[in-house]
């Protein structure tokens, strides 16, 4: 997760997790957790 925020150029993993959530509509965990289902 580190380095996916590190390549966006996000500063924080907190402000990441907002946008993430933002747009996806869930957090990054629970986002892989629903592919992992698949």
């Amino acid at each position: 997760m580190a380095e996916v925020i590190f390549r966006v150029g996000i500063q924080t993993q907190s402000y990441f997790t907002k946008a993430f959530k933002n747009e996806f509509g869930k957090t990054p965990t629970q986002y892989l957790k629903d592919l992992e289902k698949k």
